[in-house]
């Protein structure tokens, strides 16, 4: 079977795709995959980097400026020539700008269509296109209610990559260097970083030097931040790994206690799938509010805390490290209902849904 995986731009985007084109090529059944994704760098080597064939797209986003339509045009006109050359039999949009332009050719050429969406309340592109989709798989029970076909909607949860597992905690600190008899508080905001949540550590690394005994940190800052928040590192008393972007992120998961994160729907289907405790952020910018929806659905089960960005404080620090991270009893029962929201065999789950599609019984 020859399928066509569409969209990018970040990993809550790339990554699900990712993670079911590896489950459709351990499969034994003979397939082609070839990724439709944005010329955006971090595509390109995400997608180098699993070697997968790709084929990057220009992915404008919905403007009134001139150039609009013209690079809209060329996006679509080079998504014919690859569908030409590939015969794709399905079209997987994995939601974002960049799945535009492969979806219209596959409506324009009568080629199947599935939607993947990991947001709670869906995006601009997944509900456009929904109309065009045979199904649509999400990760949160209730986001049918916001298509008009609920009857195509199926809950999968989302894919995780294959690589995603625990490992052992005491061997996994030694490679960072960390004690793990400490209590270790991961930070990250996503492909991209957080500026606030790098912020909000900087400006409070006075009281958490109160605890070099008892805490260590590993702070994934994304590129933008990353040499502010390392030199501000620089004195501190309490062990810590800052990285810009990690690849292993299985091993940082392994040796968290809890995680300080954004609302990214990808990050919290990881630490579903990993029992993680988390404390979310949400970015109050994100489109039609999309990651408080998904942090609140997260705290509704208990698997986390909603924190919302106006209210980082000093207060806020102290009651994450002393009410959350040291306690144990809390962390234990987060830990227990994140496995509420885990949906282990998601990639199986799609990959057997569509086979169907490709070859109907």
């Amino acid at each position: 079977m020859k399928i066509i995986l569409a969209g990018g731009g970040t990993g809550g985007h790339l990554f699900p795709g990712i993670a079911l084109a590896q489950e459709i090529r351990s499969r034994p059944v003979d397939s082609e995959i070839l990724f439709l994704c944005t010329n955006r760098e971090f595509d390109l080597n995400q997608l180098g980097h699993y070697n997968f064939t790709y084929y990057p797209l220009p992915s404008p986003r919905l403007s009134f400026s001139p150039l609009f339509p013209v690079r809209l045009g060329k996006s679509l006109w080079l998504s014919l020539k690859y569908f030409k050359r590939f015969q794709p039999e399905l079209v997987i949009g994995l939601g974002g700008y960049g799945s535009v332009a492969p979806l219209v050719a596959a409506y324009l050429k009568g080629i199947p269509i599935v939607l993947m969406e990991q947001n709670f309340l869906p995006g601009k592109i997944t509900r456009y296109f929904s109309g065009a989709a045979r199904e649509i798989y999400v990760q949160w029970p209730g986001s049918e209610k916001y298509f008009k076909e609920p009857s195509k909607v199926i809950v999968t949860g989302s894919p995780i990559r294959s690589f995603i597992k625990r490992l052992d905690r005491a061997t996994t600190c030694r490679e960072f260097n960390l004690s793990p008899g400490k209590k270790i508080l991961l930070v990250l905001g996503g492909s991209q970083g957080a500026h606030a949540l790098n912020q909000f550590m900087v400006n409070h690394l006075e009281y958490l030097n109160n605890f070099p005994d008892n805490l260590a940190i590993i702070h994934l800052t994304g590129q933008a931040d990353y040499e502010m928040v390392r030199q501000s590192y620089g004195d501190t008393r309490i062990e810590h790994c800052v990285f810009s972007f990690c690849e292993r992120m299985e091993e940082v998961y392994s040796v968290a206690d809890l995680v300080l994160s954004r609302a990214g729907a990808l990050a919290m289907a990881e630490m579903a799938y990993l029992r993680l405790p988390s404390v979310l952020v949400p970015y109050p910018s994100a489109a039609d509010n999309h990651q408080f929806l998904n942090a609140q659905e997260v705290q509704k089960k208990d698997a986390g805390l909603l924190i919302e960005q106006k209210n980082l404080s000093a207060d806020t620090m102290k009651y994450i490290v002393e009410k959350v991270l040291f306690n144990d009893g809390l962390l234990q029962k987060m830990a227990e209902s994140a496995r509420l929201l885990a949906y282990p065999e998601s990639a199986s789950t799609i990959y057997l849904r569509i086979t169907q599609l490709i070859t109907p019984v």
